[in-house]
């Protein structure tokens, strides 16, 4: 049986088109990918590429249904990646059942070992580095002239994306440093560079460099952008307006800002706006002369005096009372400050930040904001994302979080298991960063050498939620509500039907060969166990 149809040639033009765009984008390698697959015949596929260390990492894993895989370095042969590194030419192994060596650690446990295999090594810069791998665990593939002919020309264009790719990766990278050498404040640049993104069992991220500006950590291209207009916003005296949810790092982006200008040398000062009675605002902003008030034994000058030459951030800015808008607006336009209880006043120079997780432009609409207001503090906007929209800067963090917080406890550092780094990956962070924070100071106070799945607290494992899984944890996150909820379904038609597949696929309105797919990554296949669909 051909388990590969005849090569797309539209669909081959068409992506040897975008293969050449400068830099293809990653979406255009799980294209190529899929139609590999596809072409074929296989069940999945994967891309790696070699480890300067040795071995090899998984940057791209998907199966014929054009979803990725949870756990590639498990589905995978590591015999058959080392043999296809050693040459030029393919490997094909017809079955892969009748020899050791090409046996998976997901064909161990599961006792379901690929039946077929075929791996391309790829040529990066003129040698062999990296490639894809493709198996099929049910059916063989036969090593015929017609199937290496199609291999070499998606090997081909593989070739074309990826080096590519990796030259634009090189070209970003040696810019990016010469900006932030060329940007370094005299008394050290907040931005340090250079550091590799740490990876988890399952991931199919590319490697990234992480970049370190003023605490605000990340790999991922949104804060790398963010980095970027910190440094730039520093060299300017615009008020900004940093917008985000709590516990993000605005206060960390504004820091950054004020280190990255002329003003670095002069203090930093900062006071939340949100929840602070008017008086005990209006003193710590403007000061208060001795007697102003009851228990005013001193004179005190107000952090706007305190930053004179500074940068001074009016944190949750959205919060603050009419009265005190009308106080502020007045600093804003004449940048005098005059102490409660004093006739005297002050001229002082600082930069005005601000932060809020409003829209303030709602607020105005509400008549909850000055519009006028509003003009003076948003020169500009910058968005600080949360931290599930930047989730491959979470064991990053993570891991940061837990060498700082064991240095400072004189403990050794909790390492993180696969499951444990899985988790954390996958839950929502909903208090950001903070929430993170704290979860690793909890793990380093427990002491632990390793940390489980476990380990962590209850509401990064997920229980208490809306949803009971099988294993008993209560599941909030769709993807595995719907994973349980189509798994029951099949089940119970496959009961209903006393297992005939054509029966159990009428019942649930769907394809023979979309049930035997289904069943596949579910476990409910004869002798075989439970997947874990990837959302």
């Amino acid at each position: 049986m051909t388990l590969y149809g005849p090569l797309p040639a539209r669909n081959f033009l068409r992506l040897l088109r975008k293969a050449g765009d400068i830099p293809p984008g990653r979406e255009v390698v799980a294209e190529i990918l899929d139609e590999m697959i596809e072409a074929l015949g296989a069940e999945r596929g994967f891309i790696f590429r070699p480890q300067a260390r040795g071995g090899f990492r998984i940057l791209l894993a998907r199966n014929r249904d054009r979803e990725p895989i949870s756990d590639p370095d498990r589905r995978v042969s590591h015999h058959a990646i080392r043999r296809s590194q050693a040459g030029d030419a393919p490997v094909i192994v017809a079955d892969a059942r009748r020899d050791r060596r090409y046996h998976t650690e997901e064909g161990l446990r599961t006792g379901r070992q690929p039946i077929s295999i075929v791996v391309l090594p790829l040529r990066l810069g003129g040698e062999t580095g990296g490639g894809a791998y493709l198996d099929h665990r049910f059916q063989s593939i036969a090593a015929s002239a017609s199937l290496l002919e199609a291999i070499e020309h998606w090997r081909f264009l593989l070739d074309i994306c990826l080096q590519s790719r990796e030259r634009e990766r090189l070209l970003l990278r040696a810019r990016r440093r010469a900006r932030g050498l060329a940007a370094a404040p005299a008394g050290g640049a907040p931005f340090r560079r250079g550091r590799t993104a740490p990876s988890f069992e399952g991931a199919v991220a590319e490697p990234a460099t992480v970049e370190d500006c003023e605490g605000l950590v990340g790999s991922n291209p949104d804060m790398l952008d963010l980095f970027d207009q910190c440094r730039r916003l520093g060299r300017s005296d615009l008020p900004v307006v940093l917008f985000g949810e709590t516990g993000t790092g605005k206060e960390l982006a504004a820091r950054a800002i004020h280190r990255s200008s002329p003003r670095a040398e002069r203090p930093f000062l900062a006071v939340n706006c949100g929840g602070v009675p008017d008086a005990l605002l209006e003193t710590e902003l403007f000061g208060h002369a001795r007697g102003a008030f009851t228990g005013a034994e001193v004179s005190r000058p107000g952090l706007l005096v305190d930053a004179d030459g500074g940068t001074v951030l009016l944190d949750e800015i959205g919060d603050m009372s009419p009265q005190m808008q009308q106080k502020l607006l007045r600093f804003l336009q004449d940048g005098v400050v005059r102490a409660l209880g004093q006739r005297a006043t002050q001229k002082v120079d600082v930069r005005i930040l601000s932060s809020t997780q409003h829209d303030l432009d709602k607020l105005v609409e509400a008549n909850r904001f000055r519009k006028d207001l509003l003009y003076r503090l948003r020169g500009t906007v910058l968005p600080i994302p949360p931290l599930r929209e930047r989730r491959e800067d979470i064991l990053i963090l993570a891991e940061r979080f837990l060498d700082r917080l064991a240095k400072l406890e004189g403990v050794e550092t909790p390492q993180l298991t696969a499951a444990g780094r899985r988790r954390l990956h996958d839950h929502s962070w909903p208090g950001n960063v903070r929430e993170l924070e704290n979860e690793m100071r909890r793990l380093v106070g427990l002491r632990l050498a390793r940390v489980e799945e476990k380990d962590l607290s209850a509401s990064v494992r997920g229980r208490g939620t809306l949803f009971a899984s099988r294993d008993g944890s209560r599941e909030l996150r769709i993807d595995r509500v719907v994973s349980e909820a189509e798994r029951a379904a099949i089940a119970q038609a496959l009961s209903r039907s006393a297992g005939n597949k054509s029966a159990a696929s009428r019942l649930l309105g769907i394809t023979r060969k979309a049930l035997y797919r289904r069943m596949t990554l579910y476990g409910l296949l004869p002798g075989g166990r439970a997947g874990q669909k990837r959302g």
